[in-house]
């Protein structure tokens, strides 16, 4: 079994399954159109346009891998809604040379986020966009399955099956601070650089509390991620003792939420609440009108600041480390060729 991810990486994820792959003894290679240079993540191969290429040569030289990973790859996974050829339109050749095909979305690939495919920004009430739907129902057709990386997203796609995000978790170290009411206390808050990315992560309900608690005499500090190399912003997550995550009704977390567990940072975010009920995770819940006073309450009971970082490093070694994660995978793998 050769396994091939492809072709768009994901914060980490199309390289850190293919190590984890590897780790298990099944040959895996990471193949994407584009490097996320902003935020240090890289592959194995790069097969997107050159600087200067023309249109054509890169079409052809697009083509030309297609061919090279038809003949050398079983199980073709592919990231973020799209595959190998403009369209998918590699899908129905996939298939029908009896290739193991897999789609994995992660978001904007199949809820219009930020309202590029028509569809009204609405936190809590998302849905897809016409073309997305038209996607999706080409690859309902060609896929041997769908999966998703976050369970929200099931509502979108129903018969996906839920592969969480993975990380190296010993590429972060566990450090848990001590909060102290008395002294300085450092928030951070990662948002997407995409336009309205601080409208849709509630920024400003996230700097109006931080705010307030200033003024009650709190030495508190804001840390607005937004943009960074992905190195340089791990260095501001680390510094943090707090971190406060999506605000509006996104109904799950995201990677910023499972770095800072992983370091032993109490994370606050917006997590739908049957969703927590059906997958408990040691982070606090909030809402618009609760941010506040839960931060505040981290701030003045160490016993549970303690306990959700213990917590959150647990879970994520159990629920999201290259060492789980791809075991997942391997076996679905073996029982879709079998």
């Amino acid at each position: 079994m050769r396994v091939l991810f492809a072709p768009i990486e994901i914060r980490g994820n199309l390289q850190t399954l293919t190590q984890g792959l590897r780790a298990q003894g099944i040959p895996a290679t990471a193949a994407t159109l584009l490097y996320e240079k902003d935020r240090d993540y890289m592959v194995d191969v790069h097969f997107g346009p050159k600087a200067g290429e023309c249109r054509l040569s890169w079409w052809l030289r697009r083509f030309t891998f297609f061919l090279w990973a038809v003949s050398n790859f079983d199980v073709f996974h592919f990231f973020f809604g799209q595959s190998l050829l403009p369209g998918g339109a590699d899908l129905p050749i996939l298939k029908a040379l009896g290739k193991t095909v897999l789609m994995h979305y992660h978001g904007s690939d199949v809820r219009d986020t930020f309202g590029r495919y028509g569809t009204p920004i609405k936190a809590g009430q998302w849905a897809s966009g016409p073309k997305q739907q038209r996607m999706i129902a080409r690859y309902r057709r060609y896929c041997h399955r769908l999966l998703v990386s976050t369970p929200d997203l099931i509502d979108l796609v129903p018969e996906a099956t839920w592969i969480p995000q993975v990380i190296r978790t010993s590429d972060y170290e566990f450090a848990p601070k001590v909060i102290d009411r008395r002294g300085h206390i450092s928030v951070a808050h990662a948002i997407a650089t995409q336009k309205p990315g601080r409208d849709i992560y509630g920024t400003s309900l996230v700097e109006g509390a931080v705010e307030r608690l200033h003024s009650k005499g709190y030495d508190i500090t804001l840390e607005v991620v937004e943009g960074l190399p992905h190195d340089k912003a791990v260095q501001i997550f680390r510094a943090a003792h707090l971190g406060i995550g999506r605000m509006r009704d996104w109904g799950w977390y995201g990677h910023f939420e499972i770095e800072m567990m992983a370091m032993g940072i109490p994370v606050l975010t917006h997590i739908n609440e049957e969703l927590r009920e059906k997958h408990p995770v040691p982070l606090l819940p909030v809402d618009t009108s609760s941010l506040e006073e839960a931060i505040e309450r981290l701030i003045l009971d160490g016993k549970l600041y303690q306990e959700l970082a213990r917590r959150g490093r647990a879970y994520v070694e159990e629920t999201h480390d290259i060492s789980v994660v791809p075991l997942h995978l391997i076996e679905m793998y073996r029982k879709l060729q079998a």
